[in-house]
């Protein structure tokens, strides 16, 4: 059971119980004048009587009697009479918190044998009677808060007689009842069945905590928060142990006086999870330190929870033995905050964490620290909660938060940071939620990079401001827009960009120039040899164009022509092209003038095999002559020469050489595959060029 109020527990379970039983229709409304009553046939049949705040000054007489959970907190009864329930027979739980009561006749609870919780906690209880909860022999909690000075400041054995024959007694609370002593032996006849005891925010001495653990061995949770600076007891011990204890699992501590304490140790609990030790700077304020040398926390190997906030502590030790934390392996959450780490030496605050490898959650706030060691948080590879807020840190290094893989929330808020190093969140895949309000951050070219990380961080609830460089004005991070120009000097990046992107054109323009042919080729491929083709001029339209060119070679040149020229032309398939070859064409019985002349007026094209056998021949001299004339009038459309491989253009007559500038020349390639494809390409589209569109 925790230190929130047990009472208000118990009355919540029962209304979630009444309402889940009236979502089913298991609950009965009984009517009373003053209170709602209600039955609830669910889990253990309760009649519960709700009388909260209503101004009453006595119990209402109309309660059912079989009513068994009654709240009447924040009423006006002030006296309880003798017999006052005794109607009330069946009730278990029964609250009077804050019903101005002073005065409770000896016989105010008579015939209440079946109750199990008594909550008479914020009254003006004085010195009861040690006969008030005699017929009380089903009880198990006893709740006496915050009644000042109910028992004086010493609770005697006379008035502990009050509790002495409960058996059933497993929980009493007796905190901020100004008690500054009580009688260790009054406590014995609970050894065996009580679990909780509250004897917080008293004037207790330091001595009664080992006191009460010794006499209670089954004690679970014992909550022993003492006034700082009082004045009414002294400790004189110099070393304060509280050891070898098997059941405790909740201590919170707080002692008096804890300057005189040279020594705290605690060891060897072997079932506390929980422990909360506050105070042992012995001011609110925190004006006074403690070192954390002072606390011995040894073997508490099961504790999950250890709050030491607000002690002003920091550590100061040999490196050897920083490592604080080593004796709780399964510790899960640290708190911290309120302390003074910031004059821990940074190799001793790198230590002091090696061992929290399960830690996850801790609160480091509030404790003046200027920076951060990388390292520090190394060994924390659960942690999934980290505070950091209102402390002094200037900057976040890069490498921090390295291995937080797990990292789910981190608050940076209320520092002084300006600048966030680059790759300083590194590590941190998890994170969810990061709050960094109220720090110094500037805008300048440096946020750029936590700027691109913060927007792909999905903090939606949370929106982080920075300052412009030359005004206070807050300004979004994830707004603001940097200058690229200023932000850097990017005078090489533009060079080399300018450079990379003119060898980049370079290297495509050197591409296309190599496979220009292959491109052309394959676009009258793609597109069709229609889209190259030139319209017909008025002067050839009524011509009848049955060959696509003439061939003119010398008669020693055959093979080239039968091997080479005819085999790649006429047999594409695609294009199917037509050569006329003399040897083949031309018709017997005319003169070989009619038949040239025939000839080209039957092509587009006139195709010349150039070879020194050609300038030798007479007849290729006529025929170039009359292909020059045809190709004036227009009866042709265009003259290819052919040059055969190595041969010497200087061989070549004057005006032969002029009309080479108004033709196409082709030379023929070794034997490599690629030259002789790219040849053959370019010889097809010129023929190509040459047809009709029709």
């Amino acid at each position: 059971m925790t230190r929130a109020s047990f009472h208000t527990g118990y009355l919540l379970i029962h209304v979630l119980v009444s309402l889940w039983a009236a979502m089913l229709g298991k609950t009965t409304t009984i009517s009373s004048h003053k209170c709602d009553v209600h039955v609830d046939h669910g889990l253990r049949n309760d009649t519960l009587a709700n009388c909260l705040g209503r101004n009453l000054r006595a119990v209402p007489a109309d309660l059912p009697v079989t009513t068994t959970v009654a709240d009447f907190s924040n009423n006006d009864f002030r006296l309880i009479h003798m017999k006052q329930f005794l109607f009330l027979s069946k009730l278990r739980v029964l609250h009077l918190r804050s019903c101005n009561i002073s005065y409770l006749n000896k016989d105010a609870f008579y015939g209440l044998g079946l109750l199990e919780v008594l909550d008479l906690s914020s009254n003006h209880l004085r010195h009861p009677s040690d006969q008030i909860f005699k017929s009380l022999k089903s009880v198990m909690t006893i709740n006496l808060s915050y009644n000042r000075d109910i028992f004086g400041v010493s609770l005697s054995t006379s008035l502990f007689e009050a509790f002495k024959d409960l058996p059933q007694l497993t929980e009493l609370r007796l905190d901020s009842c100004g008690i500054q002593s009580f009688p260790l032996p009054a406590l014995h006849p609970f050894r065996d069945t009580m679990k909780n005891i509250d004897l917080s925010q008293n004037n207790l001495d330091t001595d009664w905590l080992e006191g009460t653990l010794n006499i209670c061995p089954n004690l679970t949770e014992l909550y022993f928060v003492n006034k700082l600076d009082s004045s009414f007891v002294k400790n004189n011990k110099a070393t304060y142990s509280v050891d070898n204890h098997s059941s405790i699992r909740t201590l919170v501590f707080r002692p008096n006086k804890p300057q005189e304490i040279e020594h705290l140790v605690f060891k060897n609990l072997s079932s506390l999870e929980r422990l909360i030790l506050s105070g042992l700077s012995n001011s609110a304020f925190m004006i006074d330190t403690f070192n954390l040398r002072k606390l011995k926390l040894q073997d508490l190997q099961q504790l999950q929870i250890l709050d030491l906030s607000r002690n002003g502590a920091y550590l100061h030790c040999d490196i050897r033995r920083a490592d604080y934390f080593k004796g709780m392996p399964n510790l899960q959450e640290l708190r911290m905050s309120y302390n003074r780490l910031y004059s821990t030496n940074v190799s001793v605050r790198i230590a002091m964490f090696q061992s929290l490898g399960n830690l996850i959650s801790l609160d480091l706030s509030n404790n003046l620290l200027f920076e951060l060691p990388v390292g520090m948080f190394d060994s924390m590879v659960r942690l999934r909660l980290l505070i950091l807020s209102h402390n002094k840190l200037r900057t976040i290094p890069k490498g921090l938060f390295r291995n937080l893989k797990q990292l789910h929330t981190l608050r940076l808020n209320s520092n002084s940071i300006t600048i966030i190093q680059d790759g300083a969140f590194g590590g941190l895949v998890s994170l969810n939620v990061l709050e960094m309000r109220d720090n110094k951050l500037i805008c300048d070219c440096n946020i750029r990079l936590f700027q691109q990380w913060l927007e792909r961080l999905d903090n939606k609830d949370s929106v982080e401001f920075c300052f412009g460089s030359y005004s206070t004005n807050k300004i979004p991070i994830t707004e603001f827009k940097p200058d690229w120009w200023q932000c850097d000097n990017n005078t090489t990046k533009v060079a080399v960009s300018v450079l990379g992107l003119a060898l980049f054109i370079g290297l495509i323009a050197g591409i296309v120039y190599y496979a220009r042919w292959d491109i052309r080729f394959a676009f009258v491929v793609r597109f069709g040899w229609q889209c190259c083709a030139k319209k017909p001029k008025d002067a050839d339209v009524n011509l009848v164009k049955i060959f696509d060119a003439f061939v003119s070679y010398s008669l020693l040149d055959t093979a080239w022509v039968a091997a080479e020229l005819i085999p790649n032309l006429e047999n594409d398939e695609q294009f199917n092209f037509r050569l006329c070859i003399h040897e083949r064409n031309f018709l017997p019985g005319n003169s070989i003038v009619e038949s040239v002349e025939g000839a080209m007026d039957s092509s587009y094209s006139v195709l010349f095999w150039i070879t020194e056998n050609f300038l030798g021949s007479e007849v290729c001299d006529f025929e170039l002559n009359l292909a020059k004339t045809k190709l004036f009038e227009g009866s042709i459309r265009s003259v290819i020469f052919i040059f055969e491989k190595g041969f010497d253009k200087t061989q070549l007559p004057q005006p032969m050489g002029i009309m080479m500038r108004h033709c196409r020349c082709l030379y023929w390639p070794d034997m490599r595959l690629r030259k002789r494809d790219i040849f053959w390409k370019r010889l097809k589209l010129v023929l190509l060029e040459n047809r009709d569109e029709h």
